[in-house]
C-alpha cells in the first residue's frame, strides 16, 4: 500500500499530465460558436475551457462532431479568439 504522501503526489501528477497533454488550439471562431482541435483527449461536453492570450474567454463545450474537433459556445466575448490560440 502506498503512503499517504506518495498517493497524493501521484494524484497530482497524473492531473498535471492530463491539463498540459489536452491543450487544444482554436480552428475557428464564428460569432460565439468556437471550434477547437484536441489532440490527444476529447474534452467532454459541458466542460468549461480557456482560451485566449490571458486565458480570459471561457468557453463551454457543447459538441463533439468528429475526433479530434470540439465546438464550443463562447460565455463572455471573444476578441481575442482567433485560429492558432491555444486552449486549455
Amino acid at each position: 500500500m502506498k503512503k499517504p504522501v506518495t498517493a497524493v503526489l501521484d494524484w497530482l501528477w497524473d492531473c498535471l499530465t492530463y491539463i498540459v497533454m489536452n491543450q487544444g488550439v482554436v480552428v475557428s471562431v464564428r460569432g460565439s460558436v468556437v471550434e477547437m482541435r484536441f489532440d490527444h483527449h476529447l474534452p467532454p461536453i459541458y466542460s468549461l475551457l480557456r482560451a485566449g492570450p490571458a486565458r480570459d474567454i471561457v468557453i463551454e463545450t457543447l459538441a463533439q462532431p468528429g475526433a479530434p474537433s470540439v465546438l464550443g459556445i463562447a460565455l463572455t466575448p471573444t476578441p481575442g479568439a482567433r485560429a492558432g490560440v491555444p486552449s486549455v
